[in-house]
């Protein structure tokens, strides 16, 4: 019975694998015409930073962007 366990456990992890590669396969396309669109600079490689530290940068970069709309609808009003 274990052998069985070990098996499913094997074929699930595969699953997410092929799963996760097969979402990136489809949005690649979408995510560099997003960024293209939103000038933004291409991802950087998982080694260079953290996932964690390239999210905080790039809230902080549309935040800092958000605010300086939000100020020139304001000043225009």
């Amino acid at each position: 019975m274990n052998r069985h366990f070990k098996d499913a456990w094997y074929y699930l992890k595969r699953a997410g694998q092929e799963g996760r590669l097969g979402v990136t396969e489809t949005v690649s396309p979408l995510e560099k015409d997003l960024r293209t669109r939103l000038r933004m600079r291409s991802v950087e490689t998982e080694s260079e930073r953290t996932r964690g530290e390239r999210l905080k940068a790039e809230f902080e970069t549309y935040r800092g962007r958000a605010k300086r709309m939000y100020h020139r609808a304001q000043a225009r009003m």
